[in-house]
């Protein structure tokens, strides 16, 4: 079997293990060294947010026909993208490619920011007033299919390899949880760090209810983006300790269900069921 054939044929196992394996891993090291204690229940967050990525998942399934590997396999058949033109070592391409994606994600995360109707789906993410590992699945089905359609433009155009697309797409999901989990660092293992990846304390502050800071700190893996295009903000303005995360309009616990997470982005934000069937069918998902 060639190498492009095991991959595919793996990678949702390689991807949804090395996922899960991280998380658990994180969820314990946050009972250990929290940055800031949980106040809400850990059970309703972990299970909103497993449920919201649950139906991000389907509808990229139902939309995309095929995976990103498969993606990138047709592109280098048919000699697709930039990397598919030229003569390197194998394993320059790899790790080209993966610096490619990770900078179009870093793009991609600042278009959510700048449009108002890609910021109506990215919000969702913005509105959790605490954060912890589980933040990092707290996505709208719209964004992850538009972030899918941008890796498979991606993927296409600089012709990744298919090792690279899903050494990528686990890079992705680990630092997207690393990035959003409740730890403490000391200031100088933060400082050692940022040379090289973002850090919690660093994301949060891209999580700040300031449009100062939630306009910073973009990337979910290299720090180097970030600094390289100004926009690295290295402290809050406020101090750690005075942090606020969320959003100041969507400070009301109505707003921290699964129903107003999916129905956010339709700027439904005074959305209230007012059959009794609905809300006693909602009402397990308020915190």
């Amino acid at each position: 079997m060639a190498l492009h054939e095991w991959l595919q044929s793996t990678q949702g196992y390689l991807r949804i293990g090395c996922a899960l394996s991280f998380f658990l891993l994180l969820a314990f090291w946050e009972t250990r060294s929290p940055w800031r204690m949980i106040r809400s229940s850990l059970f309703r967050r972990w299970l909103k947010h497993f449920s919201l990525s649950l139906i991000s998942q389907a509808a990229i399934r139902l939309v995309f026909p095929i995976f990103l590997l498969q993606t990138a396999w047709l592109a280098e058949k048919n000699h697709q993208g930039i990397l598919n033109k030229v003569t390197m070592p194998f394993f320059i391409k790899v790790i080209i490619g993966i610096l490619a994606l990770d900078l179009l994600i870093y793009f991609q995360h600042r278009l959510m920011h700048r449009y108002k109707w890609l910021w109506f789906c990215h919000r969702v993410h913005h509105i959790d007033k605490e954060m912890d590992v589980s933040t990092g699945l707290r996505f709208h089905p719209f964004e992850e299919l538009v972030v899918m359609a941008i890796k498979s433009f991606g993927v296409v155009f600089f012709g990744v390899p298919v090792l690279a697309a899903l050494l990528f797409e686990i890079i992705l999901n680990l630092g997207v949880l690393f990035t959003h989990a409740n730890l403490y660092f000391s200031e100088k293992t933060e400082k050692y760090l940022r040379y090289f990846i973002v850090t919690p304390g660093m994301h949060r502050i891209h999580h700040s209810d300031r449009k100062d800071e939630y306009m910073t700190n973009f990337g979910f893996c290299l720090i180097l983006w970030d600094k390289l295009f100004n926009t690295y903000k290295a402290r809050p303005s406020a101090g750690e300790n005075r942090l606020v995360l969320g959003q100041e309009e969507y400070r009301e616990e109505k707003y921290q269900t699964l129903e107003i997470m999916l129905l956010l982005p339709f700027n439904l934000r005074k959305f209230k069921p007012k059959k009794k069937y609905v809300q006693k069918l909602w009402m397990g998902w308020r915190e």
